[in-house]
């Protein structure tokens, strides 16, 4: 398998792991609130 097919999936997976990041953080904010 290729690693890089189409642009657009290389989009993807890069937006796919901001969010993941995104997610993390909040999850860290909300869990760390009084």
């Amino acid at each position: 398998m290729k690693p890089f097919i189409r642009p657009q999936n290389v989009l993807l997976t890069t937006a796919l792991s901001d969010a993941v990041v995104v997610v993390r953080v909040v999850v860290v904010v909300v869990g760390n609130a009084p």
